[in-house]
């Protein structure tokens, strides 16, 4: 059982069989054994765990919420099984917890460069801000305003008083000519000129007065320049630091830094927090200490945060954008199940054809079957219409890979225009079908929340309130039963993973599809299917709506 007196904790009567090959981290069901350890793990936090941290879940309420994902190591030593326990990040505002891994490295030590850099960088943050915020800038600021609106002011009198200088001159300058006044006429030229120099010297004057304010701003703003440039510079050159410490081992006893392990990537650099993860640090201390690695699972623990979705108590896979290329390295030489994602297209249905002219086929795409061949997939439903119809076939639109329903193919580059200019306009109508794990309140509605990729765990989508591009969702309860509740959807938009997404954040419906692997509980199948199309043919052009009802 878990016990803070040591990072080994045996397993109690171990039943059933081992797992034969390592946990594939970016896809996985956990294996008996870890769900067993995991819970040990989550009876600690629930009941003994002590130290000031607030997971959202009711203690120190006083603290910044902060959810936390715990990871948990099953492993082998001396014939004893157990499991090591480990969380991303700090917990705290600690690297070190009794019970659990310590860091790949410790950045906190106390008198070691981090803190030291960090206090440095810190004191220069404080006075870039005092001398942003100081009076003397903003008073400077403002002077130079209320100058640029006076003198605006004052060229605006000037010129007005100029222009109607001009409209006496100009009359008598015609009474003049009439009376061959050449003295006169001349007076009246040279107080043409004289206008001219006064406006000329009242703007050469005001703007003397702006230069001054302004270079005295520039004197402070240089400053502020300067101190940036440097915080730039030790923040970097700290972050370079850091990545020199983090060497990571595989189970042969090789070591690498973090920066090779990047070096090919598309980023070419490490990110910031690559290796703090729970997995990396897991297998670190397993090798370290002679620790066989034989399964793996990680959890969510506390209240999820805004952008991403996370659930209390789930079990979630190791990010790919920090940790692949790391757990690339670490895992070489251990046996992994293989990816399940190359292998579920082996068991699905065969494809049903709805409709097809010359111009177009309907199908109903099986769930599990990618639309399209992608990188992991030879199966798709593209390549099996094209072996039934002997046809080449022009994608329209897309679904998920778990999601089934509907889905048109054009026949001809013309028909494949047209229709994805529908889409495209918003001329097509889709309704789709799901199962929600949990009971709505409310019978209709809608979910609004701005969408972007999740750049450091694709194909994860996320709520990004800077960059997020807007995606809105109706929605009707049909029936609520069990603590399900079956929903009609109506995308408004076409962002990547929407539905799923809408459905499972806690901004959404808080409520995820059920059989959703990714942002909910894995089943048989994503119980999503997609039950209506509406579009117009690209031909004749007549309304056609197809209907497909779901299996579920």
């Amino acid at each position: 059982m878990f016990s803070v007196e040591n990072q080994f904790h045996k397993l109690e009567n171990v039943k059933g069989e081992l797992p034969d090959k390592f946990t594939f981290p970016f896809y996985y069901q956990p294996h008996e054994l870890i769900q067993k350890a995991a819970k040990e793990v989550q009876d600690y936090l629930q009941h003994n765990f002590d130290l000031p941290h607030n997971f959202g879940l009711g203690n120190h309420p006083e603290l910044m919420v902060i959810g936390k994902m715990f990871g948990v190591l099953l492993v082998r030593k001396s014939n004893e099984i157990g499991y090591l326990a480990g969380f991303s990040g700090k917990l705290a505002g600690v690297n070190h917890v009794r019970g659990f891994v310590p860091p790949v490295f410790d950045m906190l030590k106390e008198d070691g460069f981090f803190l030291k850099g960090e206090q440095e960088i810190n004191e220069l943050n404080a006075e870039i801000e005092r001398l942003e915020s100081d009076f003397q800038l903003v008073e400077l600021k403002n002077d130079l305003q209320k100058v640029i609106d006076e003198s605006r002011q004052k060229l605006a009198d000037l010129k007005e008083f100029h222009k109607n200088n001009k409209k006496e001159r100009d009359k008598n300058r015609e009474i003049s000519i009439l009376k061959s006044d050449f003295a006169k006429i001349e007076i009246l030229n040279k107080q043409s000129s004289l206008d001219k120099i006064q406006l000329q010297q009242l703007k050469k004057s005001l703007l003397n007065k702006q230069e001054l304010i302004k270079s005295e701003i520039e004197l402070i703003e240089n400053k502020i320049l300067k101190l940036k440039n440097l915080r730039n510079l030790k923040s970097n050159q700290l972050q370079q630091q850091l990545f020199d410490e983090y060497n990571f081992l595989n189970q042969s006893g090789e070591l690498k830094n973090v920066r090779d392990l990047f070096a090919e990537t598309v980023q070419k650099v490490p990110p910031a927090a690559a290796g703090d993860c729970a997995l990396p640090k897991l297998l670190q201390f397993a090798f370290k200490n002679g620790y066989e690695p034989l399964a793996f699972g990680e959890f969510w623990w506390g209240k999820p945060p805004k952008s991403e979705i996370r659930k209390h108590l789930d079990f979630y896979p190791a990010c790919t954008g920090k940790c692949k290329p790391i757990l690339d390295f670490m895992l070489q030489g251990i046996a992994l199940e293989e990816n399940p994602l190359k292998k579920e297209n082996q068991l699905v249905d065969e494809p049903v054809i709805l409709f097809q002219d010359e111009a177009i086929v309907v199908a109903s795409k099986p769930a599990n079957l990618c639309a399209v061949p992608g990188n992991n997939q030879e199966v798709s439903l593209l390549s099996l219409l094209e072996e039934t119809i002997k046809q080449k076939l022009l994608v329209v639109h897309r679904l998920d890979m778990p999601t089934s329903g509907i889905m048109v193919f054009a026949k001809t580059k013309e028909a494949q225009a047209n229709l994805q200019q529908q889409f495209v306009k918003k001329r097509v109508s889709k309704r789709y079908t799901a199962v929600l794990n949990g009971i709505l309140e409310v019978d209709k509605g809608t979910v609004e929340l701005p969408l972007s990729a999740d750049e450091w765990n694709p194909p994860f989508q996320k709520v990004n309130e800077v960059n997020g591009k807007p995606s809105l969702t109706y929605f009707e309860v049909i029936e609520r039963k069990a603590g399900l509740t079956k929903v009609n959807f109506y995308p408004k938009t076409g962002r990547t993973h929407q539905l799923r997404v809408h459905a499972a954040h806690i901004s959404g419906l808080n409520a995820p599809i059920v059989g959703d692997d990714m942002y909910g509980t894995p089943a048989e199948r994503l119980f999503l299917h997609a039950e209506e199309l509406t579009f117009y043919h690209p031909v004749s052009r007549q309304l056609l709506t197809f209907y497909d009802k779901a299996g579920f």
